[in-house]
């Protein structure tokens, strides 16, 4: 579609107490004005359901682009929606909030927003809480990489004012695009004044947020637009919000592309402190028991899950993933294998354990018997670092040592296991009726 100067709305939702609005295509689209993909709200609106729609090579030559424009309703829900490859000359915002009581935004992807020119010091924004009473912002997985040759160019993955009571949970804010001059920074999480127990509720937690402009400085997991306001690392950040967000972290995560449009967000199965690093969300405000695709979120049956590594928790971001947790372990050096007793009888138990300690989490271990040092059969239930067993016969044993960080594995030194007193020969003898019967065997031991 190429339309003239005015301004452009793909779909405009208004005066109606309940609306939903699904499953919309709108793409392709030049214009050269203002333009809203999606209005969602109005001055009649109680509550409008905007959920699994797609916008997505969006450009206009005018100043402002929104993705989703959200207004007046008492009750906006925004959830499970694609939004990606938008371009203005100034602004653009994937999700923006003009008004609105209670709204709940949840498992959307957000990417590709695009202001090349823009002198904006946040001319780039996810999503962008300009207003509002409260927000419930949940699982949501937004990545920016915009670039501008604008002097003062800033941008954010999330911006809230002041005034907005935001609860923030799960979400992955990735926001790696450029900056230029001495007040456009590149910011994970934004606000224009100061935290307080009003305007960040307690319950936030369990978010990625990451910054990285590709230059030295200007780069902010937090800030609030004061000198004092700017959190380079998660760790300053955590100091300054305490009790909240103590388990959130900071982390670009495996994406699976964001080198060529389209961008897809889903993540890899792979390591990542995104996998089982969310919490449980439940209402009030709202149950959220599935990802952007449906897929089923921890705890609820039919979750996706990582053979090599169980689900915890739910995962962050708008996509729930089988991968596996970042673990401290580094490559093991299990050693020899160890037992507790050298002299033993048939009948009697052992431990068996290794030389060195294995260290950190994500460390597996599966012990393995022989009968000839050649070919290994895992124990039965054999998980441990140590192994209780009652042998019954001599046989072969070693550990199987994984640090699933790499993953690296490493085998301990096989041990032979033997009695102290065996049979190593034995004669019989057959007899048919009344009578004697001789019987021989040579063993070890005196």
């Amino acid at each position: 579609l190429n339309a003239g100067t005015g301004s452009f709305y793909g779909i405009y939702c208004a005066y109606t107490v309940l609306t939903n609005v699904f499953q919309n295509l709108i793409s392709d689209v030049s214009v050269g004005g203002t333009v809203y993909a999606i209005q969602a709200g109005g001055t009649s609106t109680v509550t409008i359901n905007t959920y699994n729609n797609t916008l997505e090579n969006i450009t206009t030559s005018g100043t402002t682009l929104y993705g989703f424009y959200c207004v007046t309703a008492t009750n906006n829900n925004i959830y499970r929606n694609r939004i990606r490859n938008l371009t203005a000359n100034s602004t653009v915002s994937g999700i923006y909030v003009s008004s609105g009581t209670n709204l709940q935004f949840y498992n959307n992807f957000i990417s590709e927003l695009k202001s090349p020119s823009s002198t904006n010091v946040n001319g780039v924004v996810g999503i962008n809480l300009a207003a509002g009473t409260a927000a419930s912002v949940f699982y949501n997985t937004v990545y920016l990489d915009a670039a501008s040759s604008g002097a003062t160019f800033g941008s954010s993955a999330l911006y809230a004012v002041s005034g907005v009571a935001l609860d923030l949970r799960n979400n992955i804010l990735v926001n790696k695009s450029s900056r230029a001059g001495n007040t456009g920074f590149t910011v994970a999480y934004r606000r224009n004044g100061g935290i307080s127990e009003t305007n960040y509720l307690p319950t936030s937690n369990s978010n990625d947020l990451y910054a990285s402009s590709g230059s030295a400085v200007g780069n902010y997991v937090f800030y609030d637009g004061t000198a004092t306001g700017k959190d380079s690392s998660i760790a300053d950040f955590q100091s300054r919000v305490a009790p909240r967000d103590a388990a959130s972290f900071s982390e670009n995560p495996p994406f699976i592309n964001v080198a060529n449009s389209p961008y897809d967000l889903h993540l890899q199965q792979t390591q990542s402190k995104c996998e089982s690093g969310g919490s449980i969300v439940t209402s009030p405000p709202v149950d959220i028991t599935v990802d952007f695709d449906l897929d089923p979120r921890y705890p609820n049956p039919g979750y996706p899950e990582n053979e090599n590594s169980a689900a915890s928790a739910p995962d962050v971001g708008a996509d729930e993933f089988a991968g596996f947790p970042t673990f401290s372990c580094s490559a093991p050096i299990p050693g020899n294998t160890l037992t507790s007793a050298n002299d033993f009888c048939l009948g009697q138990t052992i431990t068996l354990t290794l030389e060195n300690e294995i260290s950190g989490t994500g460390n597996t271990f599966r012990w393995q018997q022989s009968p000839d040092n050649t070919t290994y059969v895992d124990v039965p239930d054999a998980t441990l670092s140590s192994l209780v067993i009652t042998p019954s016969q001599a046989a072969w044993y070693r550990c199987v040592v994984t640090c699933l960080a790499g993953p690296y594995t490493e085998i301990s030194e096989p041990l032979f296991i033997h009695f102290s007193y065996e049979v190593t020969a034995a004669t019989g003898g057959e007899r048919c009726g009344a009578g004697s019967v001789k019987l021989e065997a040579e063993g070890t031991g005196p």
